[in-house]
């Protein structure tokens, strides 16, 4: 209020002081890394501090919000200020986020304060390897392959975690390391002989993996797998064949089923295979649990598998096999091998002609008992109804070109016309020829000359039917077969048998037309009426009936046939010859077996005639109920079978060129010895004729001095030589077996086989078929074929055929104009023929290689070779065959010495021929 004013003035200096400060973490871990290790173990975390931060300053650090500690901040080397905190690695592993801060706070004097703040985060860096091993040889069991030295497997495995493709594993394996290099795939493998595993102290395969990485970590694994050496082991026995029982003959030949039994053990196990092995077949069956709860098999073999190969033929072996498997690769196989015997039969025929056949195994085959020389008696009725006159063309006659079998025939009758017709088979073309050319009145409304036309286009002209093929009667051909039967008697039966031989030819149609007597005449050498005519001249003069009396009527021509012998002691012979249907009918039956009976007033019984209807002609076997009558006639003979193999049997021949063959191989059956003798299988003795019978009945000690005495007292052959042979051993007879007495012949066959020289020793014929056959003619003109294998064939006495038609075999004639037929040299196998004794009068048959053209020039053409040897000859055919021709020399002593010279010498003598 009083307006006074006063001022006053001060001056003071001051300073203006600030305080800085910084804090830098310069690592966690020296490389802001937490290893594994680390982790586990003590770690720095370090920083350095500026600004106005001096020694002995304190830096506060923290972790998750929470202090780890504090660092004294120190001059370092290198004159910077520096901090470290030593924590516990597991502090910093352990954090909620990997995240250090580091904290400094610094004051001065003037009261000036200063804070800084670092932060840091750091990484945890681990490392883990994993391993593994998969498998040891696949399936980690070796098996009996894979142990084999030099029998490489693998061991495999896989690695995962941190492992790397290039990382190196290392397998341990009976203490010995291998390392191998981890693949792509992270996968390893070691290839290592089996045989080091498996001789490995313990079955143990080690595997390691070591890795390493940049921050220090190191990982480590391991596995190891164990293994196993698996092992099969498997056993078989054949316990029993046929129960311990040789094999029959019969049983082989029926297909008897045989019981093989046996055990098996190991590892085999039910449903196992197990395998017969019996020469080249093979069975196969299972195995079962037997009876006795053991495991075996029991399986039926057909008895023809058994084939014997050893001790003489007369046994053979059996191998069984099993092979069995496991889920490891091991195989296990066994076998066994059991020897099996066999036995065949002895065979012997009657004292008629036979029909012989051996079994599949050694046989003893007997032709005859004894010889029994009967005369004979033969009625042949003979049909010369109007179907007789029928002509026939033979189909064999027939060659159409290029093997055409079809086609079109095409005939041209008088007028010009054609007719065609399709055929569709040969038969079928010669049925037709025949019913356009076979008019039994010898002419044909058709062209002699006829055309044939093939499928193909191509044709073939027959000029003359007649000429080129030929048209021939039923009747014709029935004449020229009672021709041949009558030269048949005339070879067979000997001078007593023809002297009191009768025959009767009984014609007929309608009812009997006629009986004539013939006997034989020696002079002419054939059978003649009782005013010297020839049995062919008066055939000449028999044809067929015309007109109302031209039927057939069987059943009286039949009565008077029957009627017609005389004599019980003779062998009694029917032939019927007839080409149709018995047309006339007797009480109400077109042929009336019954009435025939009753006709004959008892004579069937008492004549026991052998009774060979022959039927000529293709009505027969078109027409059953005309077969059925033929067989009803044959009933009534002796011997008749109704399968048609007995003596008394139908013959059919729809070809008439057939019946001579026909009825003459019915004639061999019927004739007193004609044997056919069929060895079968195995290693045969045949005979064709009788043994010793005086050696054999002195040894059986009967009393009797004849075998026909001891035969008709009720002994069999087969009972003597048994009983022969069980006295040279001295043992029961019923413990003899057929192969005893098999061996029994054949050790006295020098006694036992005697060369006969009588012709009513018969016409044998023998066939060894397979084995290595013994055989031996009779001591008339036989035929011995030895089949396959390597036999020894004798024809004794005789002019005898041997057919060397397999092997290499060796060749007897005896005595006698002897043929050699060497069929052999068609086979393709390499073979040693022997002919023992050719002698002047034999001949050596080739046909089988050379045609009917036999020439010097063709045969040479076929012999590779031929030598002397001595007194023997030696002939090669076709780089195959040799034949060897002993002691020729002593019968012709010029041979020369080239092949050329022998063989022409040879061809110049006619040792050779082609044709029988």
């Amino acid at each position: 209020d009083y307006g006074n004013t006063a001022t006053a003035e001060d001056k003071q200096d001051y300073l203006e002081k600030d305080l800085t400060v910084s804090v830098d973490i310069t690592s966690v871990a020296e490389d802001n890394v937490l290893n594994a290790d680390e982790s586990t173990s003590t770690v720095a975390i370090k920083g350095t501090v500026g600004g106005d931060a001096k020694a002995g300053d304190m830096v506060t650090v923290t972790l998750d919000g929470k202090e780890l500690g504090s660092a004294k901040v120190v001059v370092g080397e290198n004159g910077k200020l520096e901090w470290t905190l030593e924590v516990d690695g597991s502090t910093l592993a352990g954090a909620t986020v990997n995240d250090v801060e580091a904290t400094i706070t610094i004051s001065d004097d003037y009261g000036n304060t200063a804070t800084a703040e670092d932060k840091q985060d750091y990484l945890e860096k681990d490392l883990k390897a994993e391993i593994t091993i998969t498998s040891i040889a696949g399936d980690n069991a070796l098996n009996a392959t894979e142990v084999k030295p030099g029998t490489m497997v693998e061991i495999n495995g896989t690695v995962g975690g941190d492992v790397k493709a290039g990382d190196t594993v290392v397998v341990t394996v009976d203490g010995v390391k291998h390392e191998v290099t981890v693949n792509d795939d992270l996968e390893w493998t070691l290839e290592i002989d089996g045989s080091v595993l498996a001789g490995a102290k313990k079955p143990v395969v080690t595997a390691d993996v070591v890795i390493k990485d940049k921050y220090g970590n190191t990982a480590t694994a391991t596995d190891k797998d164990d293994y196993i050496i698996p092992t099969l082991d498997v056993t078989i026995t054949i316990d029993s064949v046929n129960g311990g029982e040789p094999i029959t003959g019969e049983e082989h030949d029926a297909n008897t089923p045989i019981k093989v039994t046996g055990s098996v053990g190991g590892d085999a196990k039910e449903g196992d295979t197990v395998t017969l092995h019996i020469g080249k077949n093979t069975v196969e069956t299972t195995v079962i649990v037997l009876e006795n709860g053991e495991l075996g098999y029991i399986v039926d073999v057909p008895a023809g598998m058994f084939e014997p190969d050893s001790n003489d033929g007369f046994s053979g072996d059996i191998t069984a096999d099993i092979t069995i498997n496991d889920k490891y690769g091991n195989t296990a196989s066994a076998n066994d091998e059991k020897d099996f015997d066999t036995i065949g039969s002895v065979i012997t025929g009657g004292t008629s002609g036979d029909n012989l056949h051996g079994t599949g195994y050694n046989d003893l085959i007997i032709g005859d008992v004894y010889i029994e020389s009967k005369n004979v008696n033969v009625n042949l009725v003979l049909d010369i109804s109007g179907s007789m006159s029928m002509r026939e063309v033979n189909p064999e006659n027939i060659h159409l070109d290029n093997g055409h079998t079809s086609g079109q025939l095409t005939l041209v009758d008088k007028d010009g016309e054609e007719t065609h017709v399709e055929f569709n088979s040969i038969d079928h073309l010669s049925s037709l020829l025949g019913y356009y050319y076979g008019s039994p009145l010898g002419f044909s409304v058709y062209d002699p000359k006829f055309t044939l036309t093939f499928p193909d286009g191509t044709t073939q002209t027959i000029n003359d039917v007649y000429k080129d093929i030929g048209v021939v009667s039923r009747i014709d051909s029935a004449k020229e077969s009672i021709n041949h039967i009558v030269e048949n008697y005339g070879e067979t039966l000997n001078h007593e048998q023809l002297s009191n031989l009768k025959f009767s030819l009984i014609t007929f149609a309608s009812q009997v037309d006629g009986v004539k007597e013939f006997h034989w005449d020696f002079g002419k050498n054939t059978l003649v009426t009782s005013d010297g005519q020839t049995i062919a001249d008066y055939l000449v003069g028999v044809e067929p009936l015309t007109g109302p009396l031209s039927q057939t009527d069987y059943d009286t021509s039949l009565v008077a046939a029957l009627n017609g012998f005389t004599n019980t002691d003779t062998s009694n012979i029917v032939y019927f010859v007839t080409d149709g249907m018995d047309t006339i009918g007797t009480n109400g039956q077109q042929f009336n077996k019954d009435w025939v009976v009753s006709q004959t007033g008892g004579n069937i019984d008492k004549y026991k005639p052998t009774i060979v209807p022959v039927a000529i002609g293709g009505t027969i076997n078109n027409t059953p109920e005309a077969h059925d009558i033929l067989n009803q006639i044959a009933s009534l003979g002796q011997g008749y079978k109704p399968d048609n193999s007995g003596h008394s049997q139908v013959i059919i021949s729809t070809n008439t060129d057939q019946l001579d063959d026909a009825i003459n191989n019915s004639f061999d059956n019927i004739i007193s010895g004609n044997d056919t003798i069929h060895g079968g299988k195995g290693n045969d003795f045949i005979v064709g004729d009788t043994l010793n019978n005086d050696w054999l009945v002195q040894q059986y000690g009967s009393g009797h001095t004849h075998m026909a005495d001891l035969i008709d007292s009720g002994v069999t052959l087969s009972e003597v030589l048994f009983t022969v042979a069980a006295k040279e051993q001295g043992v029961d007879i019923d413990k003899l077996t057929t192969k005893d007495v098999y061996q029994f012949v054949i050790k006295h066959q020098d006694t036992l086989v005697i060369e006969g020289d009588n012709p009513s020793n018969g016409l044998d014929k023998i066939f060894g078929d397979e084995g290595q056959d013994i055989l031996f003619g009779s001591g008339n003109n036989d035929i011995l074929t030895g089949g396959t294998g390597d036999d020894l064939m004798f024809g004794q006495n005789g002019n005898d055929i041997l057919v060397s038609d397999s092997g290499s075999d060796i060749l007897f004639g005896g005595n006698g104009n002897d043929i050699f037929k060497l069929d052999v040299l068609a086979t393709d196998e390499k073979t040693v023929t022997s002919i023992q004794d050719f002698e002047k009068g034999d001949s050596i048959n080739i046909e089988s290689i050379l045609d009917a053209n036999l020439s010097l020039d063709d045969l040479l053409s076929h012999v590779s070779s031929a030598e002397v040897d001595g007194k023997d000859v030696n002939i090669v055919f076709d780089d195959k065959h040799k034949v060897e021709l002993k002691d020729i020399k002593n019968v012709y002593s010029e041979l020369g010495t080239s092949t050329s010279e022998i063989v022409t010498q040879l061809f110049n003598n006619d040792v050779f021929t082609n044709h029988h």
